[in-house]
């Protein structure tokens, strides 16, 4: 929801709601490092270009669109036992990408959702990025 607001409220300012540079630089300032506070908000398993820049993709069947995204303190209820789940929702993001959610469900069936990835295509590969990255 955080990267929702941002990037609706960074379109309100702009004028430019389809503009992937300006989340490309929310991104880039949001890696994880040693130290981060448990409540940001950090990506992961993004690829980078030949020129070390970072490359989220835009969609099409080359070039497939993916940003993960969790945070310490969601990462933590992986000590917690339970049952592991993985989900997508639909069409809640403009151009109906899945939001893929992995969480866990507590003995007293609560779900825990533990991090989250946009993609622009359901596959198979994508779960399986999903899930070892």
């Amino acid at each position: 929801m955080l990267l929702q607001i941002f990037i609706f409220s960074l379109g309100y300012k702009k004028g430019d709601k389809n503009n992937i540079d300006e989340v490309i630089k929310y991104i880039i300032n949001r890696f994880y490092y040693d130290g981060i506070d448990p409540a940001e908000l950090f990506f992961f398993g993004l690829k980078f270009d030949e020129n070390n820049k970072v490359n989220v993709g835009n969609g099409t069947d080359e070039s497939h669109f993916n940003i993960c995204f969790s945070t310490l303190k969601l990462l933590k209820r992986l000590e917690n036992i339970g049952m592991f789940h993985v989900d997508c929702t639909y069409k809640i993001i403009k151009y109906f990408y899945p939001l893929l959610v992995f969480g866990i469900t507590d003995y007293d069936r609560h779900f825990h959702p533990i991090a989250f990835m946009v993609t622009s295509h359901e596959t198979e590969e994508k779960f399986k990025f999903f899930l070892y990255h």
